[in-house]
């Protein structure tokens, strides 16, 4: 029976995910087995533009559920409570597209900025929507995150930093 359990704690060691697994334009964070969400792959800011649009390719991603969120970055040499500025701009449109290596659309929304969930502190924005929460990914499938934003502005100044969290031990 001892053989069994040696066994079986080998085989979860060999198959436990690895940070380095990760490739391509995301950067992971992990931030330990007992912390919530363990792991934060950031990808590259995108400037709030009318029909600004943006592709990341991921590749490892953790197996964990993970949730797709956009942290509002205030331009440079400004206060942080500039990132809370988001949630005044109703007219705004956010897409989400998430595709796997197949080019089939796995987690997908088009959605105004009112439809989007927002979580703000002193010095962050977070914003996030129902159908990018718990989502799935394979280790071993390349995935394109594809961003689109549209609405009544030219430039803002304000850029989005995509992010997607997960993994980890939530307490109550």
């Amino acid at each position: 029976m001892g053989a069994i359990g040696l066994l079986l704690l080998v085989g979860a060691w060999v198959i436990r995910y690895r940070p380095e697994l990760l490739s391509g334009d995301g950067t992971m964070t992990e931030s330990g087995y007992w912390s919530y969400p363990r792991y934060t792959v950031a990808f590259p800011s995108v400037e709030i533009a009318n029909d600004a649009r943006a592709f990341f390719h991921v590749k490892g991603l953790p197996r964990d559920p993970m949730t797709f969120m956009l942290n509002s970055v205030p331009p440079a040499n400004a206060k942080p409570i500039a990132a809370v500025d988001l949630v005044e701009e109703k007219d705004w449109t956010l897409t989400v597209r998430i595709r796997d290596d197949e080019e089939q659309e796995i987690y997908g929304v088009s959605a105004r900025l009112s439809e989007w969930h927002t979580a703000q502190s002193v010095g962050d924005s977070y914003s996030w929507h129902t159908s990018l929460r718990d989502m799935n990914f394979s280790t071993r499938r390349d995935y394109t995150i594809e961003i689109r934003v549209s609405g009544p502005l030219d430039s803002s100044g304000l850029f989005l930093e995509p992010q997607l969290t997960g993994g980890g031990n939530e307490f109550p």
